[in-house]
């Protein structure tokens, strides 16, 4: 059996701590302490916790609310609320972060006259930018939408209340993509985010197809390979009648900018047979213009495997 852990605060207090308490309570706001207010903290029964430490701060809340929930066919058994007075008559309950749910719910509710039904609105929310979570919240508000959900109080059916689930729209090119993100985030042990003001591109779907491909076959497949260079204009000469030849590219690292985040799969080599120059009329122009020319010149090579499509950039 674990070994007992107790714990002992001492606090300075400036009023009764049983009045802060009910006022807690009708609130819903915790008392908070810090700085020259914790005068002692100790706990006994863990030792990674038995020397002198100080907190920067003890929050003491109300205790929570456990509702039921039900959504049609999904049901929520003893789900912990804390809860927020408003106004007079409004109340918002909020899952607490110890919540096993894997999405967080505010629920609002009007009690402007007991004669008429209270008024019970709720909406939903990711429980972080973390990508599972992410994914999580993209799926239940398709399971938890367009309808009406019971809160039932402490379990007791008798006090059951209906209300009205939002209305929201939906993107499946955005959940197969999260889904994708995921899954990537699984398979090579990241920490994917998605930070609040990040706008996804279509280079952020080009960039999970490519990875998704990358843990499949550990290849990533490849159109052209371009490749961008300075040379002087003898160089060039010899890349214009030196064709056809076998290319070699071996490179360290390969990094892929996903929804922010960078990633690196990794070292990779490139093989390529028979090369093609596919721009072959564009070098041959700048080497045409240029024959006088003894500085270094920019250009760009797009390479290719001549008749064909079977380039690689290959991991194993």
């Amino acid at each position: 059996m674990d070994n007992e852990i107790v714990g002992n605060i001492k606090l300075r207090l400036d009023k009764d701590l049983k009045k802060l308490l009910k006022t807690s309570e009708k609130t819903g706001v915790p008392l908070r302490f810090s700085g020259d207010s914790i005068l002692d903290f100790k706990v006994e029964g863990d030792s990674r916790y038995e020397s002198n430490i100080k907190p920067d701060f003890i929050e003491i809340g109300p205790p929570a609310f456990n509702f039921d929930l039900k959504f049609g066919g999904n049901e929520f058994k003893d789900v912990p609320f804390d809860r927020i007075k408003t106004s007079d008559y409004t109340y918002i309950f909020k899952t607490m972060p110890y919540s096993t749910l894997d999405v967080d719910f505010d629920i609002k509710l009007r009690l402007d006259n007991l004669d008429i039904d209270p008024s019970l609105t709720l909406t939903i929310h990711r429980k972080s930018n973390k990508i599972k979570d992410i994914l999580n919240y993209e799926i239940r508000k398709r399971e938890l939408a367009n309808g009406t959900f019971q809160l039932i109080p402490f379990g007791v059916d008798k006090f059951k209340l209906e209300g009205e689930l939002p209305t929201m729209s939906f993107d499946d090119d955005i959940l197969d993509f999260y889904k994708k993100v995921n899954h990537i985030n699984e398979e090579l042990k990241l920490n994917i985010v998605l930070n609040d003001d990040y706008c996804i591109s279509n280079d952020d779907f080009i960039s999970a197809n490519i990875i998704c491909d990358f843990i499949k076959n550990k290849k990533i497949k490849l159109n052209t390979l371009p490749l961008s260079m300075k040379t002087n204009i003898f160089g060039l000469n010899q890349l214009l009648t030196e064709r056809n030849e076998k290319f070699t590219l071996k490179q360290n690292e390969y990094h892929v900018n996903l929804i922010g985040n960078e990633i690196n799969l990794g070292s990779y080599k490139i093989e390529i047979k028979h090369y093609e120059i596919v721009n072959f009329d564009e070098l041959n122009e700048i080497y045409i213009n240029n024959m006088e020319n003894e500085d270094l010149i920019n250009i760009t090579v797009i390479l290719k495997e001549k008749d064909s499509d079977e380039l690689y950039m290959d991991f194993n």
